[in-house]
């Protein structure tokens, strides 16, 4: 039965009259009757009593038309909430960050953009580990994922988009000497580390671009027998050691040791650049993810101008 079918009846119940149901309707008589005698045809059961020149409901109609009366408008509801979820009016956005990163500006104006727009998205926004970032999306309770992004040839279900480079800088604590300079190079750092140790998780912890980077320093033959470098347990011990003035890391610009007013972030000469960017799963279909990505475009856009 479809939606103009429960329409036709619930209408012709009410009038118990075709000729001015139909004209309530918009249609001619026959084809009201054609739908009713379809109704009945699908059912199995005669919905009406037709005598002489008045129309009365028989005992299934009377149920059919308690049930409708109840059903039809609360489906018209939820297939309007489908379309609505469908379109990007109303839905869900699940955003998970790189656990030692910073939201940047453009994510920042993109998603108050699109909450102007659309106030009824519920965005939600976590701190994962690569590893945990990855399966989320993998999974899909990760709808787009802010991380740093890598050469290496993506799964070919997986779609980057860069929005930011940035330079690698050395965070040092801000009472150290070496924390006036504006820049290092990679003899300078090897030096500071002489006295403080590089501060560091496992490598295989790091989102790859970071770990290629720190690869590539502690493979660095004139820096191996003066290196002193110490694991921590977690990313989240980082920004203590080195506020304290206990040892030293590497990270990127947006990294959140740029927010302690501890720390002071030195940007290393001639180092690598590291590209930050979004990345999500091709066959996700939530719609609201390219929403995002629109706003994400103006955004960039409007920086750059």
């Amino acid at each position: 039965m479809t939606t103009d079918q429960m329409r036709y009846f619930l209408c012709a119940a009410e009038q118990l009259n075709f000729t001015a149901a139909a004209e309530r309707l918009y249609i001619t008589q026959p084809s009201l009757s054609r739908q009713i005698a379809s109704i009945e045809k699908e059912l199995n059961a005669q919905l009406f009593i037709r005598s002489n020149n008045t129309v009365s409901l028989t005992p299934a109609g009377k149920a059919l038309f308690r049930g409708l009366s109840e059903l039809y408008p609360n489906y018209l509801t939820l297939l309007e909430e489908i379309r609505d979820v469908n379109s990007g009016v109303v839905g869900q956005l699940s955003i998970a960050l790189l656990e030692d990163q910073v939201l940047d500006n453009i994510i920042i104006s993109a998603m108050s953009a699109l909450l102007k727009k659309f106030p009824n998205i519920d965005i939600s926004i976590n701190r994962r580990d690569f590893l945990s970032l990855y399966n989320g999306l993998v999974d899909s309770s990760v709808d787009i994922a802010i991380t740093l992004l890598y050469d290496e040839k993506l799964p070919t279900d997986m779609i980057s988009k860069p929005i930011s480079a940035e330079h690698f800088y050395l965070a040092i604590s801000n009472q150290h000497p070496v924390a006036k300079l504006e820049k290092i190079d990679y003899r300078g750092i090897a030096k500071v580390t002489e006295t403080l140790p590089l501060m560091m998780i496992s490598v295989e912890s790091f989102a790859p671009p970071m770990r290629q980077m720190l690869s590539n320093y502690l493979n660095s033959a004139r820096f191996v027998e003066k290196l002193s470098a110490r694991l921590v347990q977690s990313v989240s011990s980082l920004p203590l050691y080195v506020a304290a003035g206990l040892g030293v890391t590497l990270v990127n610009r947006d990294n959140i040791l740029s927010t302690d007013p501890n720390v002071r972030l030195i940007e290393v000469e001639d180092g690598d650049i590291i590209t930050k960017g979004l990345l999500w799963k091709k066959s996700n279909v939530n719609p609201v993810i390219n929403m995002i990505l629109t706003e994400v475009d103006a955004a960039i856009k409007s920086i750059s101008l």
